[in-house]
């Protein structure tokens, strides 16, 4: 139920590998089963931050539970620094964590 909305304006990384490493990283930092993570890529022709068209990321995350924000925001910075162009202080990241019957799932929801 964890689902990693990833947007941004650079293409300079290898994408299959940075979405592997981000489900697998979401999945060991919520607790919950990687069966269940959802990695949404979007790349966008443009991002203005700080007024500038520098690489910048936007990333939103939400979970059932698990949310623990700086341990969250320090984990996802470094992979993302590590395998892009995208420096730390060009990420905003939005974090929720969602009620249980707010997730539907399977023709059901989670609660």
């Amino acid at each position: 139920m964890p689902v990693l909305n990833f947007s941004t304006n650079s293409e300079n990384f290898d994408k299959s590998n940075l979405i592997s490493r981000l489900s697998q990283e979401i999945s060991t930092l919520t607790g919950k089963p990687e069966k269940y993570v959802m990695v949404i890529f979007q790349n966008v022709n443009t991002i203005l931050f700080d007024s500038i068209s520098e690489p910048s990321a936007y990333i939103e995350i939400k979970s059932i539970g698990g949310i623990n924000p700086k341990e969250i925001s320090k984990n996802i910075c470094t992979i993302i620094e590590q395998n892009t162009d995208i420096r730390s202080d060009r990420i905003y990241i939005y974090m929720e964590d969602v009620k249980a019957s707010h997730w539907g799932y399977n023709k059901s929801t989670f609660g």
